[in-house]
């Protein structure tokens, strides 16, 4: 007899143990009080259901995961599916037997809310475990990286006196090339603009890119509102670029941390490499930024796009699984490169 249950939150009476858990295990510090407000209760996608693991004998919860509301287009349709996270389990109960009962709720939920899939990205052990009950593995992620300034990678190979006088006419020609790329796209035409606003351009925006990608999350000003102008812990810009005639062409979410800016989320449709040109020389000439990073599917047209753009591929992360229940299509889910999908489409 199992000496764990797997009970159904209420995200009401049960705030405090889920907030309780994250603050004993999430590996980032953050308030969470503020995130369970932000996540749990203010989704625009809807309420999220989260899932406690019991302990009988003591009556505490030691584990918990959730699986959060997300729009998705799927080949041009919206469907709903669930993103899996805060899945954690305190550390005297990381045996396999709590995980399984947990994934496997997790499981029964796309059936009996008829979401069309479930996607998390877990850590290496719930991945073992995700794997064992059926989730497929799409690909896993790479952080792509395009150095703006050198001193920084040089000093990678020499001391810091060498690296900084290398860099000099490095940084020379690093801008120049920038010029050059704007200059040969026409990028003149085009108004650009660093703010924390989303308006209803947005939505117009998404309206005309949405088919492009075979699936990707839903992108309103609402959500996006809400995924980064109002996150608890984090503060995010974004880049717009903007033609009189045609509106809001395309943006790019970032956030700046020591010198380097990491990209959340980006749109171009039509414009995307002439909007990454304009955001790559903006960012060296007004934010003073050294590199720009992106988390990305290896395999995907995202990554594809970068490489053409002299971003390098880095380290491997985390991978992408999801789960489609019985008789719905893995074919089409189970391409890397039909996936739009960057870190502002997790639970982060």
């Amino acid at each position: 007899m199992s000496k764990y249950k797997i009970v159904e939150a209420d995200l009401a009476a049960n705030r405090q143990d889920i907030v309780n858990l994250m603050s004993r295990n999430a590996p980032e510090k953050c308030d969470q009080e503020a995130r369970f407000e932000w996540l749990y209760r203010r989704n625009p996608n809807g309420s999220p259901k989260c899932f406690l693991v019991k302990e009988i004998e003591k009556g505490t919860y030691v584990g918990c995961g959730t699986v959060f509301p997300r729009r998705i287009v799927l080949d041009g349709k919206t469907v709903m599916a669930g993103i899996v996270g805060d899945t954690m389990v305190d550390k005297n109960h990381r045996t396999l037997g709590p995980a399984l009962m947990l994934q496997r709720r997790i499981m029964q939920e796309c059936t009996e809310n008829s979401l069309a899939f479930i996607y998390g990205v877990p850590n290496e052990f719930s991945e073992v475990v995700n794997v064992r009950l059926g989730y497929k593995v799409i690909g896993r992620f790479v952080r792509m990286v395009r150095y703006l300034r050198s001193e920084q990678l040089i000093a990678r190979f020499a001391n810091n006196l060498i690296a900084r006088v290398v860099s000099v006419p490095l940084d020379g020609l690093l801008y120049l090339g920038l010029l050059s790329w704007g200059k040969s796209r026409g990028l003149g035409n085009i108004k650009c603009d660093f703010s924390d606003h989303f308006g209803e351009d947005f939505n117009a925006l998404w309206k005309n890119t949405a088919r492009q990608e075979a699936i990707t999350g839903e992108r309103t000003d609402g959500f996006l509102g809400w995924r980064y102008g109002s996150h608890p812990s984090k503060k995010f810009e974004v880049f717009t670029a903007k033609r009189e005639k045609e509106g809001l062409l395309g943006y790019i979410v970032f956030t700046l941390e020591n010198g380097d800016a990491h990209i959340y989320d980006m749109i171009g449709g039509d414009f995307d490499s002439v909007i990454l040109d304009m955001f790559l020389q903006e960012c060296r000439k007004t934010k003073g930024v050294n590199a720009v990073t992106v988390d990305v599917l290896e395999g995907s047209r995202t990554m594809k796009k970068l490489e053409r753009k002299l971003f390098l591929k880095r380290k491997g992360g985390l991978s992408l699984v999801l789960y489609c229940d019985g008789a719905k299509s893995q074919a089409v889910y189970g391409a890397a490169e039909n996936w739009q999908i960057l870190c502002g489409d997790t639970d982060e």
